[in-house]
């Protein structure tokens, strides 16, 4: 029948010749391939890499966590944040054990969104500055930072290893991470001095004022930074000259011959800083008596003068300190018995015990001595 000659082609008939010729066994050889292993065997092995990669990762997260007393370093270190002194008490007990950690802390970084926010914030008009930064709230990365730092403080010492990363935080712009970091720096004390002189020497005020500032925090451990402090009191800039004149005070008796030298002999906003320096160190008088009579009786001629005329600025009239002045009228250096003569005068009516050597010495040889013995004459006897 014509219809089906239509459906047989002929064996001799030429078939196409992209044609792909089926196989009898072509659906057992597709149901075996579908199998994914073998369908797709490189990114399987990839996808499952990665995966235990992670798991060791997070597994190795988890057993090398810093931790004390049962809480993390930074749960310790927020709560230091606010002072909490059991916080202290165990950032203080974990010591350099605890810096790695507390430096890994400081280099916290803020969310992409939300320094998107920020950078947001800044370019809108005040109005609405205002109800944004209520919306993002301060910034994570100064609130681990500022743990991490105070954090720092706590240790003292035993942190000095931080010591490079928190001089560079002084050159941030953020002014309260940058008195944080001086606050720190002042604490680890000694091992942080040279890198602080250095930072009073910066182009940048503001890192002065930080560095200058951060002496203070170091008590007497920065007595080796006294030259540069008393220069720095001449600096252009009045907050870094507030600062080390602050710092100076702190540093106590050891900073004194150094600012009555400047109070004598620089220029007057200079003497009028370092005279605000020692009214500050004055205070310390009644606990600094032994240091101060021994500097009385010091090799040093001008040791010797500076610390009769201390004695003197702060109008001391306890027995040991009288006795050493009216000693010091018998020194056989000019400028010492004059220092002495003077600071009697300046005590007043209880350094009458001296009248005798004044009335001496208002013969002297030398003029300067004569001037002062008569001067401080008048005042003892109207």
């Amino acid at each position: 029948m014509p219809w089906k000659a239509s459906k047989v082609r002929s064996h001799a008939e030429p078939t196409q010749p992209n044609a792909v010729q089926p196989s009898p066994d072509a659906p057992r050889r597709q149901r075996r391939h579908f199998a994914p292993w073998k369908a797709f065997p490189r990114q399987s092995i990839v996808v499952l890499a990665l995966v235990f990669l992670g798991l060791l990762l997070a597994l190795y997260r988890y057993a090398t966590t810093d931790s004390f007393a049962g809480k993390s370093l930074k749960q310790w270190a927020l709560q230091a944040a606010s002072r909490d002194p059991q916080a202290v008490a165990v950032l203080k007990a974990m010591g350099p054990k605890a810096v790695p950690g507390l430096l890994k802390l400081l280099d916290t970084k803020e969310p992409f969104w939300r320094r998107q926010g920020w950078a947001l914030a800044q370019k809108l008009p005040q109005r609405y500055q205002q109800g944004l930064w209520q919306k993002l709230g301060r910034p994570e990365a100064d609130i681990y930072c500022q743990a991490a730092i105070r954090s720092l403080e706590a240790i003292g010492p035993e942190a000095s290893a931080a010591t490079p990363k928190l001089i560079t935080i002084l050159h941030d712009n953020r002014h309260l991470l940058r008195f944080e970091a001086a606050k720190a720096l002042g604490h680890i004390g000694k091992d942080a001095i040279p890198a602080l002189v250095k930072a009073l020497a910066d182009n940048d005020p503001a890192v002065r004022h930080a560095a200058a500032f951060a002496f203070g925090e170091a008590g007497s451990s920065a007595e080796p930074a006294i030259p540069q402090l008393v220069q720095s009191v001449q600096d252009t800039n009045a907050e870094v000259r507030a600062s080390a004149a602050y710092s100076l005070a702190q540093v106590g008796l050891p900073a004194v011959p150094a600012l009555l030298e400047a109070e004598e002999h620089q220029p007057e906003l200079v003497r009028a800083a370092a005279h605000q320096a020692l009214e500050r160190v004055s205070q310390l008088v009644p606990s600094a008596t032994p240091e101060l009579l021994k500097m009385a009786s010091d090799p040093s001629p001008e040791i010797r003068r500076r610390a009769l005329v201390t004695l003197g600025i702060w109008h001391f009239p306890r027995q040991p300190a009288l006795e050493a002045l009216i000693r010091a009228l018998n020194d056989p250096v000019a400028e010492v018995r004059s220092a002495a003569a003077t600071s009697l005068g300046r005590i007043g009516r209880r350094a009458k015990p001296g009248v005798p050597e004044l009335r001496r010495l208002a013969e002297d040889s030398d003029l300067s001595v004569r001037l002062a013995a008569r001067d401080s004459l008048a005042k003892l006897e109207p």
